[in-house]
């Protein structure tokens, strides 16, 4: 034993005398390969290097070059390391794809990969990763380094297909290649591949990371991958795989740790029967987003997984609860992610589920939308070691535990969209960087614990209800660097601290702020994006925004700021700015020219004025301009022409004037939404070839484009919502319109002279809506495409009948006021998804009880949801020949608004089920038709119905009592309703007919019984009706007396109650009505004085007002009033005037007689009388003829 160890010495002696005697190698490097080094040069110049991140590659010994490490005993490259570590890069694939195509990162290397590298043949590490070669392909020379181990090309903008020459690298145990895809416009690329057969020739293999590259073609991707028996890490994300297996015959993956399969649409596999559950050395394991079909309940060999450290199963519609032992042996549970999934119960039950032995490891709990709820659990402070915890968008309620603030290390912490309320525990959270509570129901002042959090940086309070001043101490949290108070109801001035050091985005939006911007914003230099919209900030805008020269954000919109901009507002950065919808005026100032980076400015709703910028066309960046809404003038500028990056141009609503030609348009070659609508321009782009752009949304309503279809349009074959009302064009619809328009979703050419007739059938295209209502268009209805939603033929010359409707979609039919004749097509009643129908003003006939698919209506006990009507909001058939009863099938009309059958031949009585089937109904005109009965006593259950016209019928009986449960007449009218009903509807008012548009007919509350045989008295009720705006009674058979306190309806402008049989005196309260514009009490039995009042004395015709009722006495009649201490009148009351008429015929009669009588006794004094009469009549005849004669004479002599 001692000679070893002598011998052992000896020996470590002679080794450290050669060590000794031999050079120091810790300090001398080998210098590089000259070989090498002309490759790495001729590499350099193939690649594009903007910030020169490749200067150090000049002298002889690449060794020293950066990003290049060699060998220190051959001098060979073995590593080169080029990955961009410029975080910018990520930004440019989530915002900004465009600025870095045309090299806005400069720190990326682009180009493309020269064989010249293949000289690097013991290169053991290549890293490219997070540059931008633009979508070029893996070059195949890749596969030649025999040497390498380790390849990273992720973020690098490649595309194509991978190689399979990547199976040649027979050494390699790293590769990543993921990430690289792009998608913006036209410029779209990503990697893929169809065949993994070279992926098992990688024996040694560890790590793979192919996520996002698309394997949706590969179906053996399981066996491939299980060829790899040294296989650590394995990242399949995203790759559009669909195919797994349930079980391997054998696993070689003993040795696989984490596994990432998340967002591929499995589909024929069920999440409780795969592969991967017998790894059961994983300890990462990423399942997210992978399921479509629902999973059911948490598979139970989960529980044999007891490495896990990593658990993501979120977004695979799991219903319910861990069982109650599954999770027992995870004691070294890190990360559980649970967001998306069913688990439906009381967050403290979920809570027990957890294995105990991991509470004090777990770092991330993850469970938003997972339909959790009950009160936030207390226990919550034992897991001391929780950085993240996501609880959004659950049931939680109540105020949060104390025990939150006892998670030291907690640095996210998510509750937003639940009901939370009360305080904000955060207690001693110091490490806290991340605070979501958005969406929940904390009111009051803004909680004060926030502000003791030092280390926040991002705070997020939006849709709250927090109110009063927002604190000042928010400008003490300086690291925070986003803020967010939107939608809560802060108000008062903005703090003058609000603004923390390190701010990068604040959100003010939606609140109620009010008085100027503070001058404290302008000192946040970090500021990106400001969000001041939606409050009351008034006066001018702060022009210290200037000084934020990192601003690329701007949101002032909905305000009330005024007076010109400052010209101080153009922030050198900024690339978007929203100044819409303010009370701005004057010219737009030039400061904002000098925002050489401005994308999208938005300048609508203002009250600019003057010509439009000239200078706009030096904002070459520019893709959004909108000045729509303001009263610009003059020449639309030239320079708009020039802007190359514009998508979307709108003018409209403005006093632009002159011509639109072909250089205001040469260079929009992206322009895609286009509305010059509403100005006084000509549309003039003579070509006859296609312009430049292809536009999606083109809208010139009440410009001048006609007389004949521009040629240009023939190109925009793009073209989804097309409008030409109004453009004063006169020409047949051209073929071609059908042809390049086939796939629009909405066409509009309303209001021109388009004449000639529609195609016979439309069934060939598939637009959604076509308006062409208002021209001169002849011929028949055509046959409508399957896909239409909605179409407007109104006002136009179409004759002939329906055709068969075949367009299931259908919501929207108006064919009005066209010569329409034949009955409604049976196939009318497939169309259940109609929401408005009109028909009105044709001659269409018919009786609609004997229509087949509206006599099954009829059945009580049907379901109505899938029949005719039973989606309808209005209906008008006015101005018809139709017949029959009350159309049956609106008992399937539950939510009808608005019915109109007016002027008909309807007959029978008025329905008992209107306000039961049609509760919702606003406006009923049933006026000029046969309807006969009694008025329903229940119609005054349509509690919604402002505008009941029933005119001109035979309907008898007496009015309803309770008019008070006409419950939108007893309220004044406010036009709440969006859904237009009819353009217009003729209305009688005043005694004529008007046509009232939708903005005022929505608005009268009428009440017309007139023309019908309606006898009894005048409810006093009606006087709650103080909504009335217009009320005609006239020509029944009312009696009684006019209600005492009708002067309360103080919104009436028309009464009309002439014609009928009432009596006694006019209430003086008449003369409170100062609205109204006529009155009409004639022919009735009125009597008294006629009360006086400005407003009576005002109305025209007054004399008309009164006529007929011969007891009325005072002004405006020219009957005077006694005065004997009642007012009565010079004529006898009316209960007098029988007896005197009485008198008077007994009188004439006896005085009559007593002279015949007289005569017949003296037949002396009858000769006498009759010879007196004969002299009388002999001498008139004589006096006649000679004047006859005279006359005659002198006409002739005249002549």
């Amino acid at each position: 034993m001692s000679k070893l160890a002598l011998l052992l010495r000896g020996a470590a002696m002679i080794l450290w005398l050669l060590i000794s005697q031999t050079p120091s190698t810790c300090c001398v490097h080998a210098r590089c390969v000259t070989g090498e080094r002309d490759a790495l040069l001729s590499f350099k110049a193939s690649l594009l290097d903007p910030s020169g991140r490749l200067s150090s590659w000049q002298g002889d010994d690449c060794c020293q070059w950066k990003g290049v490490r060699c060998s220190n005993t051959t001098g060979n490259v073995v590593a080169l390391n080029l990955r961009n570590t410029n975080n910018f890069w990520y930004d440019f694939y989530d915002a900004d794809g465009l600025n870095l195509l045309r090299g806005g990162d400069l720190s990326q290397l682009g180009g493309e990969l020269i064989s010249s590298l293949i000289a690097l043949q013991h290169l053991r590490h290549l890293d490219l990763s997070c540059n931008f070669f633009n979508g070029t392909s893996i070059p195949v020379f890749m596969g030649s380094f025999k040497n390498l181990r380790y390849l990273n090309l992720s973020w690098a903008g490649f595309g194509g297909k991978i190689p399979s020459q990547i199976g040649n690298l027979s050494s390699l145990q790293y590769l990543d290649v993921s990430s690289n895809y792009f998608f913006h416009e036209q410029n779209t690329f990503f990697m893929s591949s169809t065949d993994l057969s070279w992926l098992p020739r990688l024996t040694f293999l560890r790590h793979v990371d192919m996520a996002d590259v698309d394997l949706s073609s590969v179906r053996d991707w399981v066996h491939m991958v299980n060829m790899l028996p040294d296989l650590r890490v394995l990242r399949l994300s995203n790759c559009g795989l669909n195919h797994t297996v349930s079980k391997l015959p054998h696993s070689n993956l003993t040795s696989l740790e984490v596994l990432d399969i998340s967002s591929n649409p499995f589909y024929d596999t069920s999440l409780h029967y795969n592969w991967f559950w017998d790894l059961t050395r994983l300890e990462e394991l990423y399942l997210s987003d992978a399921w479509l079909a629902p999973a059911g309940p948490i598979p139970d060999r989960l529980g044999n997984m007891s490495a896990l450290r990593v658990l993501d199963l979120s977004f695979n519609s799991i219903v319910g609860l861990f069982p109650k032992t599954l999770l027992e042996k995870m004691c070294n549970l890190q990360v559980l992610r649970m967001d998306g999934n069913n688990i439906n119960a009381d967050i403290r039950e979920f809570m027990q589920r957890l294995p105990m032995c991991s509470w004090n490891s777990l770092e991330e709990l993850s469970l938003d939308y997972t339909n959790m709820s009950g009160i936030f659990p207390t226990l919550i402070r034992k897991m001391s070691n929780l950085s993240v915890l996501l609880l959004s968008g659950n049931m939680l309620v109540g105020e949060l535990p104390a025990g939150v603030g006892a998670l030291g290390n907690l640095k996210i912490l998510g509750l937003s969209n639940n009901n939370f309320s009360g305080l904000v525990p955060l207690g001693i959270v110091s490490s806290l960087d991340t605070l979501y509570l958005t969406g929940n129901k904390f009111s009051g002042s803004m909680p004060l614990e926030v502000g003791a959090v030092s280390n926040l940086k991002n705070l997020f309070l939006g849709y709250n209800t927090f109110s009063g001043p927002a604190p000042s101490w928010i400008g003490t949290l300086g690291n925070l660097t986003i803020l967010d108070l939107n939608y809560n109801n802060f108000s008062g001035p903005v703090p003058l601290g609000i603004g923390a050091v390190n701010l990068k985005i604040l959100y003010l939006d939606n609140n109620k702020f009010s008085s100027f911007v503070p001058l404290g914003i302008g000192a946040v230099s970090h500021l990106k994006e400001l969000y001041l919209s939606y409050n009351n900030f008034s006066g001018p805008a702060p022009s210290r925004i200037g000084a934020l020269g990192n601003l690329e954000i701007l949101d002032l919109s909905y305000n009330n700021f005024n007076g010109p901009v400052p010209l101080g507002i153009g922030v050198v950065n900024l690339k978007i700015l929203y100044l819409n919808n303010n009370k701005f005026s004057g010219f737009v100032p030039l400061g904002i020219e000098a925002i050489s980076h401005l994308k999208e400015l938005y300048l609508s709703y203002n009250n600019f004025s003057g010509p439009a910028p000239s200078w706009v066309g030096a904002l070459g960046n520019l893709q959004i301009l909108d000045l729509s809404h303001n009263s610009f003038s003059g020449p639309v500028p030239p320079g708009i022409g020039s802007l190359s990056n514009l998508t979307t141009l709108d003018l409209s609503y403005n006093r632009f004037q002159g011509v639109i030609s072909k250089d205001h348009v040469e260079h929009l070659s992206r322009l895609k939404y286009l509305d010059l609508s509403y100005n006084f321009l000509k549309i003039d782009i003579h070509t006859n070839s296609s312009p430049p752009f292809k536009l999606r949304n083109a809208a010139f309503r009440s410009c001048q484009l006609g007389p004949r279809f521009p040629l240009w349009l023939r190109w925009q074959t793009d073209i989804d919502v097309l409008v030409l009302e109004n453009t004063k064009l006169d020409d047949v619809i051209p073929d071609w319109f059908w042809v390049t328009f086939s796939r629009a979703s909405f066409l509009q050419a309303s209001g021109n002279k388009l004449h000639g007739s529609l195609p016979p059938s439309l069934e060939h295209i598939s637009v959604g809506r076509i308006y062409l209502g208002s021209n001169l268009l002849t011929g028949q209805v055509p046959q409508l495409p399957i896909s239409m939603t909605r179409l407007n033929l109104s006002s136009n010359f179409l004759s002939g009948p329906l055709p068969s409707l075949k367009a299931p979609l259908l919501e929207e039919l108006l064919l009005a006021n066209n010569n329409i004749t034949g009955s409604i097509p049976p196939s009318m009643c497939q169309l259940t998804g109609l929401k408005r129908l009109d028909l009105s003003g044709n001659k269409i006939t018919g009786d609609l009880e004997q229509m087949q698919c509206w006599k099954q209506s009829d059945m009580p006990n049907t379901n109505s949801a899938d029949k005719f009507g039973s989606n309808m909001l209005s209906l008008a058939l006015n101005h018809n020949k139709l017949s029959g009863k009350f159309p049956q099938f609106l008992q399937n009309a539950s939510q009808l608004l608005f019915l109109d059958l007016s002027h008909n031949r309807f007959f029978g009585n008025l329905p008992k089920w209107l306000p039961e089937r049609m509760p919702n109904l606003q406006i009923l005109r049933l006026r000029s038709n046969i309807f006969h009965g009694h008025i329903p006593k229940n119609i005054i259950y349509l509690s919604k119905l402002h505008f009941l016209d029933i005119a001109h019928n035979n309907i008898s009986g007496s009015i309803p009592d309770s008019l008070a449960n006409f419950k939108a007449m007893t309220v004044i009218a406010q036009n709440s309703e969006d859904y237009i009903f009819e353009e217009s509807i003729p209305v009688i008012t005043k005694d004529q007919q008007r046509d009232y548009t939708f903005e005022i007919y929505n608005q009268v509350v009428n009440l017309d019984f007139s023309c019908n045989k309606l006898t009894g008295h005048i409810p006093e009720e009606i006087h709650l009706l103080i909504g009335l705006t217009n009320l005609n009674l006239s020509s029944n058979q009312f009696s009684g007396t006019i209600p005492d306190q009708i002067g309360d309806l103080k919104q009436l402008e028309s009464l009309d109650l002439s014609y009928n049989e009432l009596s006694g005196e006019i209430p003086p309260s008449l003369s409170a009505l100062t609205s109204l514009a006529h009155l009409n009490l004639s022919y009735n039995n009125l009597s008294g004085t006629i009360p006086s009042g400005s407003q009576l004395q005002a109305l025209d015709d007054q004399i008309y007002i009164y006529v007929g009722n011969p007891g009325l006495c005072g002004p405006p009649l020219l009957k005077n009033c006694s005065t004997n201490g009642t007012q009565q009148s010079v004529y006898e009351d009316r209960s007098h005037m029988g007896s005197l008429y009485l008198g008077m015929s007994i009188g004439f009669v006896i005085g009559l007689w007593t002279v015949f009588c007289t005569l017949m006794m003296k037949r002396t004094w009858m000769m006498a009388y009759f010879q007196i009469i004969d002299n009388l009549y002999d001498k008139a005849y004589v006096h006649v003829a000679i004047s006859w004669s005279r006359l005659m004479r002198k006409n002739q002599d005249a002549a």
